[in-house]
């Protein structure tokens, strides 16, 4: 079971398996920050519980505005399976890599008649939201605006539907995009407190 962690200055993914009945397993448990590598022996435990077929059925019906039409079932469960498995046989893989890993397998994998990009994009968002991270839509005063981010990711989500973008460079994009709202109060404090 996989449970979120605030009680610290940083989100943390606790990990906690308890042994079955009759068996000699022992149990463990340990931290891990969530922005940091992910080093975890279970791959279910990146599953998400929130990103479900049937929660990004709904992402789907919404950015479309009509009932999500879903023409390969398959193809949509195993873009929702490719974070547990990347984080299984990757080991260090950051979160918002695994959000790429999920976003690039519904952009590549077009399980829904309409609407993978946006659909895409806001079960990533909802990913890295689940695991504790700020997402890309919660933008505070003085970061850089949401708007420009939805866009950049937007670009990066366009080139991956062309097959131009690996994963791993739209996981550059996501991290860059995360880090850049901290990058933007720096300047924002460079440029018109300390000039």
């Amino acid at each position: 079971m996989s449970l979120l962690s605030t009680d610290r200055s940083y989100p943390l993914i606790s990990t906690s398996l308890a042994p079955q009945e009759n068996s000699s397993e022992s149990c463990y448990a340990f931290f891990v920050p969530v922005a940091m590598a992910v080093d975890i022996s279970d791959s279910h435990l990146m599953a998400s519980k929130r990103v479900t077929a049937t929660f990004t059925e709904q992402v789907n019906a919404i950015v479309t505005g009509r009932s999500a039409v879903v023409v390969k079932p398959n193809e949509l469960q195993s873009a929702l399976a490719r974070p547990a498995n990347t984080a299984y046989y990757v080991p260090g893989t950051t979160v918002p890599q695994l959000a790429a890993e999920l976003a690039y397998g519904i952009i590549q994998n077009h399980p829904f008649m309409d609407g993978n990009k946006r659909t895409a994009f806001w079960a990533a968002n909802e990913y890295i939201r689940e695991y504790g991270l700020k997402p890309f839509t919660d933008a505070q005063p003085g970061e850089v605006d949401t708007t420009a981010v939805m866009r950049t990711i937007g670009s990066a989500h366009e080139k991956v539907a062309q097959s131009t973008m690996s994963a791993q460079d739209l996981a550059n994009v996501y991290m860059d995009a995360l880090r850049r709202r901290k990058v933007s109060i720096n300047l924002i404090l460079t440029n018109y407190i300390f000039n």
